[in-house]
């Protein structure tokens, strides 16, 4: 093959973007870094012009789309996951930095074993903490749910679940997902490359956060929570939910997420899909942490 030939990519890696340009540059600066050629598709919920000539100019492989404005990141997430060509989609968003070139290699032996559906890869909030998120003490432990700045999918696994619910918008989404991924036989597991670093946007909406926040909890709940069970948890979400909005302030913002959720819960009634009553009973206990790294209903011998 000659040197100048393009080597396939081992991987696609969707960033979804909104009008945070010189986060998006840092990304995907570091994406150019990495030891692996990768198939890069960004996803901008604002459809600037800015953005697009920045890709080009940066990113010059890169796909550039844009698929509605405003629609949020769960909803850009599975536009650009279905764009991809490649079985293993990274998904990152815009302000995290890949400092380590060999993350997204690293991150792909994490895929081994076929019952593996999703990598939650190991970052670092590096405004707040130098804690690492993502990383357990055994190599082969699932989580209950990984944050959506810093995971890759097995993309048939994804697709065969429907992908992320878009109307929960942000917030909560990648629980919901996960969940889903443990009734299918499927798991997600904490990754093993070195972390990455993620720089919370100062422009981040609080509100939007906390309203967000609360209104998925109690779709969660109508989502996936089966009888009896869902009484219970739900009422545990309410009080929770005005718990933590009374503790940390912006109450009437938490108070005004439950009420929504509780409304589109609703809305949302025929879409209801509880998993199993065993799946709920393993999906509490990795949350609880009590969880190693095969659950009952899913073990299979490891070697």
């Amino acid at each position: 093959m000659n040197a100048d030939t393009p080597r396939s990519p081992a991987a696609s890696v969707v960033i979804t973007t909104h009008d945070r340009d010189d986060e998006l540059a840092t990304c995907l600066a570091s994406l150019q870094r990495q030891t692996i050629p990768l198939e890069i598709i960004v996803m901008d919920d604002k459809g600037s012009a800015a953005t697009r000539d920045l890709v080009a100019r940066i990113a010059s492989s890169a796909r550039y789309l844009h698929a509605g404005t405003g629609q949020g990141p769960a909803f850009q997430r599975n536009a650009g996951i279905a764009a991809a060509s490649c079985e293993i989609v990274f998904s990152f968003d815009d302000d995290v930095e890949l400092v380590d070139p060999t993350t997204c290699e690293k991150t792909l032996p994490d895929f081994a074993d076929p019952q593996v559906a999703a990598i939650g890869i190991p970052f670092v909030n590096v405004r707040i903490s130098q804690e690492v998120h993502h990383v357990t003490a055994h190599p082969r432990q699932q989580l209950h749910a990984f944050v959506g700045a810093a995971h890759a999918v097995r993309r048939s696994a994804f697709q065969q679940v429907g992908g992320f619910r878009a109307h929960y918008f942000y917030m909560g989404e990648e629980g919901d997902l996960a969940i889903r991924l443990l009734d299918h036989g499927h798991e997600v597991r904490a990754g093993t490359a070195p972390p990455m670093h993620h720089f919370e946007s100062p422009r981040r909406s609080s509100r939007r956060a906390a309203i967000c926040g609360r209104k998925n909890d109690v779709l969660f709940v109508m989502h996936n929570v089966p009888m009896p069970q869902a009484i219970v948890h739900l009422a545990g979400t309410i009080v929770n939910g005005l718990r933590f909005g009374l503790r940390h302030g912006h109450a009437g913002w938490h108070l005004r997420g439950l009420a929504q959720g509780l409304s589109e819960a609703w809305q949302h009634r025929r879409d209801r899909r509880p998993v199993s009553a065993a799946c709920y009973r393993d999906y509490r206990a990795l949350k609880r942490g009590s969880a190693g790294a095969a659950l009952a209903w899913t073990a299979k011998p490891q070697p």
